[in-house]
């Protein structure tokens, strides 16, 4: 089936092939319409889907427009029955990937913890604020287990803290502590002015 204009449905609409329209496709009803995507291809490398394309420099490929009916229309839903929500790039990979318990992995398919970030040869994570306030991380501990740990397991230091590049803190990989100095030769080296060296 295929529009040149755009498409509007009332009722239940089924067609055997692909459905095409140039402009849009609009569902409504009185219960909660929808627009359903089913394939009976029994094949192992058959899916059901909705392909949306677009040659414009901007736009949107997907959206939810709020029509102040219902206090979820702001929501936007990715619904899955059985396994995962993975977001792919066009190299096939798996780049972000939402478990049925909630655990989101970023570069990892099975994510072990509420949110696991896994890459190479690159900053895994970067916090940046824009203002002249506000706390780049807060950590709250309720529990009597540790609040922070590092586990570094290479060579380098395991926990450097910096002022606009300059290294005022560190902790060498082995376990000796530098405030003002990025060597220190005991375990709690403090340099600097006032520092009682």
């Amino acid at each position: 089936i295929s529009y040149l204009g755009a498409a509007t449905f009332s009722g239940d609409v089924n067609t055997g092939g692909a459905l095409t329209t140039t402009n849009s496709i609009l569902c409504s009803g009185t219960g909660d319409p929808y627009l359903k995507i089913s394939s009976t291809n029994t094949a192992g490398s058959a899916m059901s889907y909705i392909q949306l394309n677009t040659t414009a420099g901007n736009g949107y490929l997907l959206k939810n427009k709020d029509t102040g009916n219902s206090m979820l229309s702001k929501s936007l839903y990715l619904w899955n029955d059985s396994g995962p929500i993975q977001f792919v790039t066009p190299s096939s990979t798996p780049r972000m990937t939402i478990l049925e318990d909630g655990k989101v992995g970023i570069g990892t398919t099975a994510p072990g913890h509420k949110l696991d970030i896994v890459g190479s040869a690159e900053n895994l994570l970067e916090l940046t604020s824009g203002g002249a306030y506000g706390t780049l991380i807060n950590a709250t501990q309720n529990s009597p287990s540790d609040g922070v740990v590092i586990n570094s397991t290479g060579t380098g230091s395991p926990l450097v803290v910096q002022d606009s590049g300059t290294t005022t803190f560190i902790v060498k990989d082995d376990g000796k502590v530098g405030i003002g100095t990025t060597a220190p030769a005991t375990r709690l080296a403090l340099t600097g002015a006032g520092a009682g060296n």
